[in-house]
């Protein structure tokens, strides 16, 4: 498995402020970290930037993650792990971590479960050629004695559910994970569902942590499948998103990346691929809009009241209504302008 990482809208593009030309209340914060960038760039959902925090990322993408209420911003990157206070950008605590691991591309190098309980890190032992996940426990302000024991690949993909479930993705199957009450710090493996498609591009959970949604690259035969779960289910169904997307022809040949996202109040689940977006009803997977950016997007996240999505397109953030309007692109002030592989993220102001 490798793991990646018809209608016409009129596209404007504006500075950090709406056609009043009074700036738009911003409730929103994004986070943007990308290869050789050099610092994880902080702006507001108008693109103004609000902090520019410099890290060590001369090998590649660092982790970094916000918790749900947008106050709390952790930072991986050269064997440390920083707690920051995300208003100030003020480091509030430092701790140091052997095998830190910095990616060229693919899935995150670190993540924050949705409770904001537990921050798992991807790390590697060059002189022992092992990789691995340490645990941070965000309440006590350490590290877990043992790292991640339940897993079955090395480095596994995460994504999370609020009430605490914790999915790793792994090649040809994906193992649903749960904090061990009576162990701090453990996540042993409480059910497993083999994953039916040759990779995973990119994957998505519902907030409440009962259903899964993931995409694999379009393949050589133009062929591109959602799958999905939903808790309890004994394996996966799989959608052929030809018969249902209007999907450009030589979609996949310039790119082999893809996203999907789950809207917060889990109504709507959002796709990405190459110049398009498609925005689905979760209750049917039928497309109920259709958007084309002007080149390739890159990373796709909501909001987090789930009314519009963000997308890159080089040093332009594509912002997208999900229930009509126009797009929007908006220069972001002080972004590295490499249309190369990036991560992304939104949070509450706070």
């Amino acid at each position: 498995m490798r793991l990646r990482h018809l209608s016409i809208f009129l596209i404007t593009v504006l500075p950090a402020s709406n056609l009043s030309g009074q700036p738009a209340p911003s409730k929103d914060w994004i986070y943007i970290s990308g290869l050789q960038q050099g610092d994880l760039a902080v702006f507001d959902s108008n693109a103004k930037l609000v902090h520019l925090i410099a890290v060590r990322d001369e090998s590649g993408i660092i982790g970094a993650s916000v918790s749900s209420n947008g106050k709390t911003l952790f930072v991986a990157d050269d064997d440390r792990l920083r707690v920051l206070d995300a208003k100030t950008a003020s480091v509030t605590a430092e701790l140091r971590y052997e095998g830190a691991l910095r990616l060229l591309g693919g899935g995150p190098v670190m993540h924050l479960s949705a409770d904001d309980r537990l921050l798992l890190i991807k790390t590697y032992d060059f002189g022992a050629a092992a990789a691995g996940v340490r645990i941070f426990n965000v309440a006590s302000g350490g590290f877990a004695a043992m790292g991640l024991r339940s897993r079955a690949c090395p480095v596994p993909d995460f994504v999370s559910g609020k009430e605490g479930t914790i999915l790793a993705i792994c090649p040809d199957v994906i193992q649903i994970l749960k904090e061990a009450p009576q162990i701090p710090g453990d996540i042993p493996e409480v059910e497993r569902v083999l994953y039916p498609l040759p990779d995973i591009a990119s994957a998505g959970l519902t907030a409440d942590g009962r259903a899964l949604y993931a995409v694999d690259s379009i393949q050589a035969d133009g062929s591109w499948t959602l799958a999905t779960w939903e808790r309890g289910s004994a394996q996966m169904r799989t959608i052929d998103l030809r018969q249902t997307l209007d999907i450009p022809a030589g979609a996949g040949q310039h790119s082999r990346r893809a996203w999907v996202a789950v809207s917060p109040d889990g109504r709507l689940i959002a796709l990405l691929e190459g110049a398009r977006v498609w925005i689905l009803d979760r209750a049917t997977l039928k497309p109920v809009r259709q958007l084309d950016l002007p080149s390739d997007g890159n990373c796709l996240v909501f909001t987090p009241d789930s009314q519009q999505l963000f997308t890159l397109d080089g040093p332009e953030l594509v912002r997208m209504p999900v229930r009509g309007g126009d797009l929007t692109r908006l220069l972001l002030p002080g972004l590295h302008p490499s249309r190369g592989p990036k991560a992304m993220f939104t949070a509450p102001a706070p």
